[in-house]
């Protein structure tokens, strides 16, 4: 298990943890709030540029949300290839539409 960290201007800020289940590396947000943390027009989860490219550059195959309205996941690749790129005054970020993520629960 490795914790991963985002870079703020307050400082760093835990973002998640990278997991090894079976043969992949998958990276697990916990405590993601679906009033807070999605973006709401379009309707899309949200990750920052910097923790996605570490996460690629770690080997990380799936993202998981364990959000207050389920489990959502995706796998990394079709996460870059569908996303897209926003700066709403944050950290510049990479967003997927929820119609692209898979609600497991």
């Amino acid at each position: 298990m490795t914790n991963i960290y985002a870079q703020y201007p307050k400082g760093q800020k835990y973002t998640g943890t990278i997991h090894q289940i079976d043969d992949k590396l998958v990276y697990i947000r916990h405590n993601v709030k679906r009033a807070k943390h999605m973006l709401q027009v379009p309707p899309a989860w949200c990750i920052d540029k910097d923790i996605a490219d570490l996460l690629d550059e770690r080997g990380v195959s799936e993202i998981c949300l364990l959000t207050d309205d389920g489990v959502y996941s995706t796998d990394l690749g079709d996460f870059f290839g569908r996303a897209f790129s926003l700066d709403r005054g944050h950290n510049p970020q990479w967003a997927l539409e929820l119609k692209h993520w898979r609600k497991v629960t």
